[in-house]
């Protein structure tokens, strides 16, 4: 590649400041830059000719002589695809065969160079394309020629039109162990190819991973690679196709040029920080060698199958400690058996001494390979060993997550992998991308795949109400610097940096803009406790109050403030102003006369620096306001008296950076490095909750909730809950939420835009459990519509509560208690069942014994009554139902009898169990009833409301669960080592139960047929239709891994919970995650699914929720319109988003 050799490196530098002024607006020449250097201004001149950046250039020169601009050197075919640090790359027609090709263009960016880059870096660009020529192989991008254009050095190569795997990895991942193995082992083949020539890359990453047209990788970018072995053969010795290849013009001698072999260092080190091996930040670790690309193909390994790098760091020093001192993450988000050889293969890779890793890139090919490739299970039968054709072999592995596996392996359809591709968008954050991905599947799902279908839908209407929807938008020209909203969320109001006054109407969209009215940038706002007015305050010293109505035209009081200010608000009376001052002596808390503009004599200015207000939070009826001050502390304001009426007893917790109000004005919340909440009335601190970087926004209307930001990311807290749940927005990038007025969110997304929010309603509702107690257990009535939640004294707190044991009752869809709640002094709430109407229940309290029996009370909680007493129990009672069928309660327990009563609490029957009751289930149409009793016995009656003992099983291991089948015609019992018996309930006879069924942690009918779903220890969730005989149906393994805790009654769904608090819903026929998951405050313990509603349990919470409710969602056809309306985004197919 000719080209005119400029020798004086510091050309490059003087040429680099002129590049940089230029960028920042100047209009400085090439010679007044080489003013103090005139002789260099050829050589600057003869770089900018070949390095001309892509915007339009014009500087001029002696003689008239003018740098060309870009669309003089550009071919008019070629177009931009990308960008590096050191190159464009366009795409365009090869001149001589019309193909398709990618044009590689030598540039420098406006990057100050330091001493001999310049001239290096042209050296560089012409070893890529000797690299390059040398490399034939079908993972690595091909080159075709090189040639000078106008002076500019260019590769043309082949050209790979979809992107690189930075763009694609989670699709990558979507394919699940086998395809990441396959992709992975196709990259490693190619870096391998090039270390067998002597090539090590040293900048291996997704980026430089592109695909082409059929999704194969291919490795480009060999800028920096490394010769280490300069004098090494082009291909080894036997290997046709392998011939040694030069770029056209180039001597392939020089390649053992010292200099060109050690050229890519600049000075620097090469690479890009997050895949650097150790031994490229520090030569102690070892030379370069295949050995550091091994390390990068194991960070991009890791990426893929953990979604998140092994190391994190911000600047080189960080980047370094990290990768050669800090240790190694091992979070796994693809469980199971291939995932993990996968995550093993990465680790070893990720080894820092180099001997502890792969050799080469091929061994860590072949390491991968063996992943991919499939595993056979033999089956043995008991008369022999039966081999089978491969057509009729049947696959028993566990399967990947989401994927069918028996009785044979089945590659989901693409609409499926797209499904989980766009939950996985949503989960990710990136709400509106999954939800177009969703709206855009919706259409091309088959009709008969209803399950899928719905499950689509479900998760549109779960995943927009959980994010707050666009309810506005406005565009400003300015940067805006303040957002203020009136108390009804209608008016907002707008400062820009450049002073300038904007007011939105958010419910018609109309606005007014008043540009310049403030010398300087807006700093506060405010709107009076009726909405006529609205106040701005600047840096100018100045604020102004402005009438709502008729602002486009009526001239504003200006207040001659003489300081800058910080915070404005009104007194209830609106004839005041208040502003929150610095300057020298006029520092703190002044008032202002709105009508003559003058200051109130009738309040001091406080003048207790540095105790001067940064921000101003008024109560919810105007007579207050808390003034949060520079150094931290925080005062409460009487506004009709003007004074201070008290502080914030915030002792060492002085770090307060946030505050609001409560809706009911009761409760005064502040953010810093802490969440906590005060008594708005006495100061004092009432919960500290949680501990880190907090900044509090507002309330919800109903102040359930709290929009916090917590280090940097929009949070809501859930004081019922005791936890955070996240709050997407319905924006392709997060605004910076500046406002909460009541049912709104109002943020600054890019500087520019006003947006504004509904609040969401995700439809989970939290039943609180008091401070002092502890959830111990919860029950749903036969409709489960109606909850009961036992709480007891919780013995950890100090100082130690009242002990006693309390019933919540509350209605499931709505959550709204029911009733009143009931509290039994000085005892436990042992058991408990719910009665015939909505506030009935009973109840046993206190440990009963043979000596000293407790009844089961009977209460109506509606009218806070006991209705009846169910005496005669000597010992606990486990076991207590309710018969809707018959009017009848049942209960049984440790003293190896059971109790038929009527309401009233009169026995009607009494039948004596072989041993104490544990558990109990009353079968279809109330007719059969199944106990387990201790030592592992079932007992089976019939003929409810008179049972008539009908058998009694042999001993087995103490059950757990025991559960009689929709049809009436078997009994299954869960043991407590995870094993299944199961009788026939017409005489008793056992029923042969698979071995394969061990490991079961809950069983239930399928409501879709006969059959049963089985919920394992590890996770998986198996379909039987019969458990005596063949294989399972199917076997499904939730992503997550996570046990079960709950099933649909109806078989089509159930509810995982992890050890961290978190709740997700799936759909068992789709086998897909149904919305966003659910959180509390500590790992889950019991769970119910109701009709259509979820409710679990944690020690310290419960919630309650609807993850399949489409009652909100429009029909399928106005789908993409209804999207549009509450992102500001128009749906497009995956595809075309990519």
């Amino acid at each position: 590649m000719p080209h005119t050799e400029i020798t004086n490196d510091f050309a490059f530098v003087l040429y680099a400041q002129w590049e940089d002024a230029r960028a920042q607006g100047s209009s400085t020449s090439l010679e007044e830059i080489c003013a103090n250097h005139p002789e260099l201004l050829p050589d600057v001149r003869e770089i900018a000719r070949r390095l001309v950046p892509e915007s339009v250039l014009s500087c001029a020169l002696p003689g008239g002589e003018s740098v060309p601009a870009r669309e003089s050197w550009v071919p008019h075919d070629w177009t931009k695809i990308g960008q590096g640090a050191s190159s464009l790359v366009f795409r365009g027609q090869d001149p001589t065969f019309g193909t398709t090709v990618a044009f590689k263009v030598l540039q420098v960016r406006g990057a100050v160079l330091a001493p001999g880059d310049g001239v290096r870096l042209m050296k560089r660009f012409e070893q890529e394309a000797r690299i390059l020529a040398r490399l034939k192989h079908d993972g690595i991008v091909r080159i075709f020629k090189t040639f000078d254009l106008g002076g500019r050095p260019v590769i043309e190569m082949e050209h790979l039109p979809n992107g690189s795997l930075a763009t694609h990895l989670e699709e990558v991942r979507a394919q699940g162990a086998v395809g990441t193995a396959r992709f992975m082992e196709r990259v490693a083949r190619a870096v391998g190819f090039a270390h067998e020539r002597g090539i090590v890359h040293r900048d291996l990453k997704p980026s430089n991973i592109l695909l082409d047209d059929a999704g194969r990788p291919c490795v480009s970018d060999f800028g920096v690679a490394k010769l280490i072995h300069p004098d090494a053969p082009d291909g080894p010795a036997g290997k046709p196709g392998t011939e040694p290849v030069s770029a056209p013009g180039t001597d392939s001698s020089s390649d053992t040029d010292p200099e060109i072999t050690c050229l890519t260092t600049l000075g620097r080190q090469p690479g890009t920080k997050a895949y650097m091996a150790p031994e490229q930040f520090n030569a102690t670790f070892g030379e370069i060698k295949p050995e550091t690309d091994v390390w990068a193909l194991g960070v991009v390994l890791y990426e893929l199958v953990t979604g998140t790098r092994p190391f994190t760091g911000g600047n080189s020093r960080e980047w370094a400690e990290a990768i050669c001192t800090g240790p190694l993450p091992r979070s796994r988000l693809l469980p199971r058996q291939r995932a993990d050889r996968l995550k093993a293969i990465a680790l070893r890779c990720l080894a820092r001494e180099q001997k502890n890793r792969y050799p080469s890139a091929t061994a860590v090919a072949d390491a991968l390979a063996a992943v991919a490739r499939p595993v056979w299970r033999k089956l043995a039968l008991a008369t022999g060993l039966l081999v089978l054709t491969s057509a009729c072999v049947v696959a028993l592995t566990r399967p990947e997550p989401g994927t069918v596996a028996v009785p044979v392996h089945v590659e989901s359809p693409a609409f499926e992998r797209e499904a989980r591709e766009a939950f996985q968008f949503c989960a990710d954050g990136k709400v509106v991308r999954g939800l177009s991905a969703f709206v855009s599947l919706l259409p091309r799902v088959p009709e008969d795949r209803h399950e899928l279908r719905t499950a689509i839908r479900a998760n549109i209407a779960a995943w927009s109400r959980a994010c707050a929807q666009v309810d506005g938008l406005y565009a400003h020209s300015e940067p805006i610097s303040v957002v203020a909203a009136s108390n009804d969320g209608r008016w907002i109001a707008i400062g820009d940096e450049r002073g300038g006054v904007v007011l939105w109407d958010a419910t018609t969209g109309r606005t007014h803009v008043r540009l310049g009215e403030h010398s300087r940038r807006v700093t506060a706002a405010a709107f009076s406790q009726d909405g006529r007015y609205f106040a701005t305050g600047s840096y100018d010293g100045s604020v102004r109050v402005w009438p709502v109505d008729g602002f486009a035209t009526a001239a504003p009081k200006s207040i001659p403030v003489i300081a800058w200010v910080f915070a404005v608000a009104f007194t209830p009376d609106g004839k005041h102003v208040v502003t929150g001052t610095q300057w020298d002596k006029v520092d703190g808390v002044r008032f202002w006369d709105t009508r003559t503009g003058a200051e109130s004599k009738s309040a001091p200015s406080l003048n207790k620096f540095p105790r001067f207000p940064r921000a101003f939070a008024t109560a919810p009826d105007g007579r207050e306001f808390v003034a949060l001050n520079k150094d931290g502390s925080a005062e409460v304001w009487d506004l009709e008296s003007r004074r201070v009426r008290g502080e914030l007893a915030l002792g060492s917790q002085s770090a307060v950076r946030s505050v609001t109000y409560a809706p009911d004005g009761k409760t005064i919340a502040t953010g810093g490095e802490s969440l906590q909440f005060w008594d708005a009335k006495t100061g004092q601190l009432k919960s500290d909750e949680h501990r880190g970087d907090v900044a509090v926004l507002g309330f919800a209307a109903n102040g359930e909730s709290v929009a916090v930001q917590v280090s940097g990311e929009l949070r809501a807290w859930q004081p019922a809950a005791n936890c955070f749940d996240p709050l997407p927005v319905l924006r392709p990038t997060a605004p910076d939420v500046q406002v909460v007025s009541g049912t709104h969110l109002i943020g600054i997304e890019a500087a520019r835009t006003v947006v504004r929010f509904r609040w969401p309603d995700a439809g989970v509702r939290s039943l609180p459990i008091p401070r002092t107690r502890i959830a111990t257990s919860i029950q749903a009535d036969w409709d489960r519509n109606c909850v009961a939640v036992v709480t007891n004294s919780d013995g950890l707190i100090k100082p130690r509560p009242e002990r006693g044991g309390g019933i919540d009752l509350w209605d499931a869809p709505s959550g709204h208690r029911v009733g009143r709640p009931i509290w039994v002094p000085g005892q436990t709430i042992m058991g408990m069942g719910l009665g015939p109407n909505r506030g009935g229940l009973a109840f046993q309290s206190g440990s009963a014994t043979p000596e000293r029996p407790v009844p089961v009370s009977v209460v109506d909680t509606g009218h806070d009554r006991i209705d009846a007493q169910l005496p005669g129990h000597r010992g606990v009672v486990s076991c207590i139902h309710y018969l809707h069928t018959w009017s009848t309660w049942v209960t049984a327990g440790e003293d190896k009898c059971l109790r038929i009563w009527s309401p009233a609490g009169e026995l009607r029957n009494t039948i004596l169990l072989p041993a104490a009751a544990t558990r109990a289930h009353v079968g279809p149409g109330d007719r059969l009833l199944a106990v387990g009793c201790v030592g592992g016995r079932v007992v089976c009656m019939g003929q409810m409301p008179e049972p008539t003992l009908r058998w009694v099983s042999e001993p087995g291991p103490p059950c757990d669960q025991v559960t009689i089948s929709p049809d009436g015609a078997s009994v299954v019992a869960l043991g407590q080592g995870g094993g299944l018996r199961a009788w026939a309930v017409a005489d008793g006879s056992s029923i042969p139960v698979l071995t394969g069924t061990t490991g079961v942690r809950s069983i239930a009918p399928d409501g879709r047929g006969p059959g049963w779903v089985t919920c394992h220890n590890d996770g998986t969730v198996r379909r039987w239709a019969d458990l005596s005989a063949g294989a399972p149906d199917w076997e499904w393994l939730p992503s997550d891994g996570a046990p079960v805790i709950a099933t649909d009654p109806t078989g089509t769904a159930l509810v995982t919970a992890t050890s961290d608090g978190k709740v997700q819903a799936w759909s068992i026929a789709a086998r897909l995650p149904l919305g966003p998951p659910v959180r509390h405050y500590r790992q889950v313990f019991a769970g119910i699914w109701g009709a259509d509603r979820v409710i679990t349990l944690s020690e310290k919470s419960a919630r309650i929720w609807s993850p399949t409710d489409v009652r909100e969602l429009p029909k399928e056809a106005d789908l993409a319109r209804w999207l549009t309306a509450i992102t500001g985004v128009a749906p497009n197919s995956p595809r075309d988003r990519k």
